[in-house]
């Protein structure tokens, strides 16, 4: 089941307590967003970690999966079942995003801008 790799880009401020932590841009290859998450798991300081992919007993259903915040899938997975894994993992990166975290600016895959939070990072002031 050999997929040619697609290209990504996450450009992030390491979480740190002091006032500024520093700014990572990595680049990566994933087969798909689920591989993109797994990838970010392993790598960014977030609160989707690297065990939750980790091969376990499923429940009877995604939903329940993901109700216990179990992310592992079997390689079979339909694409499908990745994508919707996938959604649900970015939902929960971008809710918690920089919130005693690592914050993610942007995050690119493929081609798709998945998070871009570039607005964000400076206040905007009128000076009279």
């Amino acid at each position: 089941m050999s997929q040619e790799k697609k290209t990504g880009r996450c450009v992030y401020e390491k979480y740190d307590r002091s006032p500024r932590g520093e700014v990572v841009r990595a680049n990566f290859e994933a087969r798909d967003k689920y591989e993109m998450c797994q990838i970010l798991a392993r790598n960014a300081g977030l609160y989707i970690y690297e065990d939750q992919f980790e091969e376990q007993e499923l429940p009877a259903t995604v939903e329940e999966q993901l109700e216990d915040d179990i992310y592992y899938l079997p390689d079979n997975a339909p694409q499908e079942v990745r994508d919707k894994v996938a959604e649900h993992i970015l939902d929960e990166i971008i809710s918690s995003n920089g919130d005693g975290c690592d914050f993610i600016m942007s995050l690119v895959f493929d081609g798709e801008e998945l998070i871009a939070e570039e607005d964000n990072l400076f206040e905007e002031v009128e000076w009279e």
